[in-house]
């Protein structure tokens, strides 16, 4: 201890000990700061993971209200799309509506006008029917049925372009809806007639003109739609493109209607089957045989079989072989003795000379030893429909040039009638083309006929024409042809072709080029090709 006042001075004494001690405390010291740094820093790492989560969730938040925000522009902008668009139909419904109110009432008008035209035109009809009847002084008060004008609108036939079978029977429906009384059928069908038509309506007398049933069969008959015709386009009709069905088979009742009604018969078996058995007869006969008993016009079967008779005994003489097609059931056989030897097989007792033949009418041969008939060419003639005359003496021959003139002629070729392959004949003695029935559609027939005369026959009958599509090597084109239910081939080929736009060529004789067709043809422009 120190004294008088002196700083006392603290003496410490170090010892190992302490040194130790000392080491230990710096080490925990040291050990507590690394572990604070290390607590710092994972504070750090969690405020900094902190903060880009948080960062994230805010960017996240920013692109769904952008998004929300955008479908929200897209929904307006579709609404408003689909406003407009409602707009516009609107407005495009009000617009048809508006034209086919527009329309409507410019069809109305023209419906007044043409009734009143109707009407002013049946008036007239009738003011002419009864200036008619005083000028005969068959007026009476029942001379004529009688009826008031209507507001039915009737179509009117053109020749040109309607088929007068479906115009009728439009008629017919048109009288049964309106519960017109049939005794007025006649007079009200008369209004809608024009052309060749009406000419042969008023060619009709009056009981006939006022008689519907009459006139519809004239008209039928005018028209060529006899019940041979009828037949042919019931056996010949096939479904149409786009026709249905049901379509077809009424179409094939209507025909079926028509050839019974035609043909005169009744709805019952025994008229029925003396039809079926009339079209199997007339089928089984050669050509010349159904012209002669088509010319008789039998009502029944045992009446062509009466005429048929009549040609076998006419034909019996020349020795010639019965009216049946070779290889055909029914009127098979001779009709008299072959080689001048009877049944028993003795010879005959008549000479030669008492044969006559029956295409130049001298005796001492028969037909199919002709040298006349031999000598004269085959083909088929064309008499106009007005009087029967003979046009051999008009069918001229194309002239030949002098390279055709070496060449050899050919008469057979390869044709194509409405894409159909099949025979065709250059016949330079026949002044038309003629086409196989079986290869021409019902729906192309034309409604007029020719008269047409065969070159070894002293008849002529009327034929149907159609429009058909050939190509051959002597013409191509859309043609007008006379239809033949059993000619020499599928199609003969005359002198003249008569293109669908009526241009009339002359065919020559050769297989020609289209240059040397050309110099043949004369003028026809581009209608034809060769």
């Amino acid at each position: 201890m120190a004294t008088g006042g002196s700083p006392t001075r603290r003496i410490t004494f170090e010892t190992p000990g302490s040194e130790e001690q000392t080491e230990r405390d710096a080490r925990v010291r040291a050990r507590s700061l690394v572990k604070r740094k290390e607590l710092e820093r994972k504070e750090d790492i969690e405020r900094q993971t902190r903060k880009e989560e948080n960062d994230r969730q805010e960017r996240q938040a920013e692109r769904d209200r952008q998004d929300k925000k955008d479908e929200l522009d897209r929904q307006e902008r579709r609404d408003e799309r689909d406003r407009q668009e409602r707009k516009e139909k609107e407005q495009a419904e009000r617009d048809r509506q508006e034209k086919k109110d527009e329309l409507d009432r410019q069809e109305r008008e023209r419906q007044a006008e043409r009734d009143r035209q109707d009407k002013q035109a049946e008036r007239d009809h009738q003011l002419e029917l009864a200036r008619l009847q005083a000028e005969k002084g068959t007026l009476t008060q029942a001379s004529a049925p009688t009826f008031v004008a209507d507001r039915t609108r009737l179509p009117t036939f053109d020749d040109d372009k309607d088929e007068l079978d479906d115009f009728l029977r439009r008629f017919e429906r048109i009288a049964s809806d309106q519960k017109w009384e049939e005794a007025t059928w006649a007079s009200r069908l008369s209004t809608c007639l024009k052309g060749r038509a009406l000419q042969l309506y008023n060619a009709l007398d009056d009981e006939e003109a006022r008689d519907y049933q009459a006139l519809k069969k004239a008209l039928l008959q005018r028209f060529n739609l006899t019940a041979e015709a009828y037949r042919r386009r019931l056996r010949n009709s096939k479904r149409l493109s786009g026709e249905l069905s049901h379509q077809f088979v009424a179409r094939l009742n209507l025909y079926l209607r028509r050839w019974v009604e035609m043909a005169e018969k009744n709805w019952t078996v025994d008229d029925l089957a003396d039809l079926i058995v009339m079209e199997q007869l007339m089928s089984s006969l050669r050509p010349e045989v159904v012209t002669f008993v088509q010319e008789h016009q039998p009502k029944t079967t045992q009446e062509a079989a009466d005429w048929i008779r009549v040609h076998e005994d006419a034909q019996a003489i020349s020795g010639k072989s019965s009216g049946s097609r070779p290889g055909k059931s029914g009127n098979s056989g001779s009709s008299g003795p072959k080689d001048g030897k009877d049944d028993q097989g003795h010879k005959g007792t008549s000479s030669r000379t008492d044969i006559q033949c029956f295409y130049c009418n001298k005796r001492g041969h028969v037909k199919k030893d002709c040298h006349k008939r031999q000598a004269d060419q085959k083909g088929v003639h064309f008499v106009g429909s007005e009087e029967f005359r003979d046009v051999t003496s008009s069918c001229t021959i194309p002239q030949l040039c002098v390279p055709c003139s070496r060449k050899h002629f050919q008469p057979h070729c390869n044709v194509y009638v409405n894409g159909v392959k099949g025979e065709g004949l250059r016949d330079t003695g026949a002044d038309m083309i003629v086409v196989r029935a079986s290869l021409v559609p019902a729906m192309a027939y034309t409604g007029d006929s020719i008269r047409v005369r065969m070159a070894e026959a002293s008849h002529a009958y009327d034929l149907n024409t159609a429009v058909i599509k050939v190509v051959t090597p002597l013409f191509t084109g859309t043609i007008v042809a006379v239809v033949m239910d059993d000619p020499p081939c599928d199609l003969l080929i005359g002198n003249r072709v008569q293109f669908v736009d009526g241009v009339t060529r002359e065919v020559p004789v050769y297989y020609v080029s289209r240059r040397h067709f050309s110099a043949h043809a004369g003028t026809g422009g581009a209608r034809g090709q060769t």
